[in-house]
């Protein structure tokens, strides 16, 4: 992809979180995609999909005592 291209893509990534769009997001992902966790793994889009919805959810809440931002708990 071309420096545009990338712009462009993050740009639609944007637009849809800001309009709390998780189907516009799963169109953005490569079908590819696969989280990998361990010894397990997913299905990378049906995951960030699902992740994105709950986050969109006016019920969601994020449990901050269990947030990890090096894979260590905080």
């Amino acid at each position: 992809m071309s420096d545009a291209e990338n712009v462009a893509v993050m740009q639609r990534w944007f637009d849809a979180v800001n309009a709390h769009d998780a189907d516009r997001l799963a169109d953005l992902l490569d079908e590819r995609l696969v989280w990998e966790a361990g010894s397990s793994s997913g299905l990378g889009v049906q995951a960030t999909t699902a992740a994105w919805r709950a986050l969109f959810s006016a019920s969601a809440r994020i449990d901050t005592s269990t947030a990890c931002s090096d894979g260590r708990r905080s």
